[in-house]
């Protein structure tokens, strides 16, 4: 799905759908509520997988530019993967 949205240049489906992913991730590792993406949420998120607040929050501002935009540009969807693999490779 992931390489189809890509080929069709549609980076922001592509980009909400990781989101998806992430935070079902989230949900079943750390066993986190995922509905209210607050100030509790990025403090118990930051407690259990031992990420800096930094990154989780650079996640959630990607996440919230993305929902809001029509359009996400390449770039955009590439940063949006690395602040992810950062996370994921250094989680807890």
């Amino acid at each position: 799905i992931g390489r189809l949205y890509f080929l069709q240049n549609n980076h922001r489906k592509l980009a909400l759908q990781k989101m998806k992913l992430f935070l079902g991730y989230v949900r079943d590792r750390y066993h986190l509520q995922t509905k209210e993406l607050d100030e509790q949420f990025v403090n118990q998120l930051v407690s259990r997988s031992e990420i800096p607040k930094t990154v989780i929050d650079k996640i959630l501002l990607f996440h919230s530019n993305i929902e809001n935009s029509q359009f996400v540009s390449e770039n955009t969807l590439v940063d949006f993967h690395h602040e992810m693999e950062k996370f994921y490779k250094n989680c807890k």
